[in-house]
């Protein structure tokens, strides 16, 4: 008898074949992304690593309250600051600044930006899962009242489970005075 079709082994031997097919690509495409998911962690490790050096340069030298001790504006999203005027704008004096956590359709991020002046906004860190500051506080004992002592930018991304941290220490306060370290007895210079 000669009918046109295929007889239950031809279709059990095809119906291996394309599972064994189906098998292979699946493995492919999730080595694919087991790869493109470490080198996006590796670049968001990069990318903190650069955060966190530009950071601690812009906010090393920075004031974190005015001349009478009272701090900028702060929150755990928000820093107002002066920084030292840069160079391409004129490099003198001190220019008000502000790092700000802004959300959008690939999470959030860090901006930096020169408040007053024709610079654009940049973002220093983008698409973390969470971004806030834990800002800490001791007293000052060139004037009476508190300066900030130490800034840490708590950056969570989607596969991390412990989250990056950036700290940075000022060196001078509100007045421009050295901040005495008085563990190593010396001027945090």
């Amino acid at each position: 008898m000669n009918e046109d079709g295929f007889t239950l082994v031809e279709t059990l031997v095809a119906l291996v074949v394309g599972a064994m097919l189906l098998g292979s690509i699946s493995w492919v495409v999730s080595g694919f992304t087991r790869d493109l998911k470490a080198v996006e962690t590796a670049d968001q490790t990069r990318e903190i690593a650069r955060a966190s050096t530009f950071l601690n340069r812009i906010l090393s030298s920075a004031r974190f309250s005015d001349q009478d001790g009272q701090p900028f504006p702060r929150s755990d999203t928000s820093l107002t600051f002066k920084t030292p005027t840069p160079l391409a704008l004129g490099g003198t004096g001190y220019a008000e600044a502000k790092l700000d956590v802004v959300s959008d359709k690939n999470g959030q991020s860090l901006t930096f930006t020169v408040l007053d002046a024709d610079v654009p906004t940049t973002r220093i860190v983008d698409g973390a899962k969470s971004i806030s500051f834990d800002i800490s506080e001791s007293e000052n004992p060139t004037y009476s009242g508190r300066f900030l002592s130490e800034v840490k930018i708590v950056v969570s991304t989607e596969d991390q489970i412990d989250p990056k941290i950036i700290k940075v220490g000022p060196k001078i306060d509100g007045v421009g005075a050295c901040i005495f370290d008085v563990i190593s007895q010396k001027c945090r210079t």
